[in-house]
């Protein structure tokens, strides 16, 4: 039996309230506290890992920035899918070097496109939970990509077991 409490992720008063599981609970992701990047565009580090704590994805030169949602007031960095078996967030360097990322934990692949502009993923159900195979059509001419698992560290400090930004 899995604690679901053990997953959820708040902050800011409950500006964010996150469940990070997934609907398939077998995966999950941990955030960083979020920071103010520019007027109120908050973006954090962001992994993901399976519920054995088996990192598959993590990058950590990019940032997690919010998704679009149709609900008002929701704020969320990462939507799955309604098999659980791919999420979609953004990655954001820089505004000139923002990208679409949909990950595929079964085959610990991902593809990953230039955002080009905010109409482009407003057509898809990408940014709602429970997104279907068939709203993946912005990836459909990219290739997916190993995970680049390697690239999280695990630091042993005063006997405590951290990863590298803290959480």
């Amino acid at each position: 039996m899995i604690d679901e409490n053990k997953y959820k992720f708040n902050w800011g008063d409950n500006l964010v309230n996150i469940n990070t599981l997934s609907p398939n609970k077998k995966y999950f992701y941990q955030i960083q506290k979020p920071f103010d990047f520019y007027w109120g565009w908050f973006v954090a580090k962001i992994s993901f890992l399976n519920i054995k704590k088996e990192i598959i994805y993590y990058n950590n030169q990019y940032y997690a920035c919010p998704i679009n949602s149709s609900e008002e007031n929701d704020f969320k960095y990462v939507s799955y899918s309604e098999c659980g078996n791919y999420a979609y967030f953004c990655e954001f360097k820089d505004f000139k070097n923002v990208y679409h990322v949909l990950i595929n934990f079964k085959e610990r692949k991902f593809k990953r496109i230039k955002k080009k502009s905010e109409k482009e993923i407003i057509k898809t159900n990408l940014t709602k939970d429970g997104f279907n195979i068939e709203d993946l059509k912005i990836f459909e001419y990219t290739e997916w990509e190993l995970t680049q698992i390697n690239k999280r560290f695990e630091r042993n400090i005063f006997f405590c077991k951290i990863w590298f930004p803290k959480i």
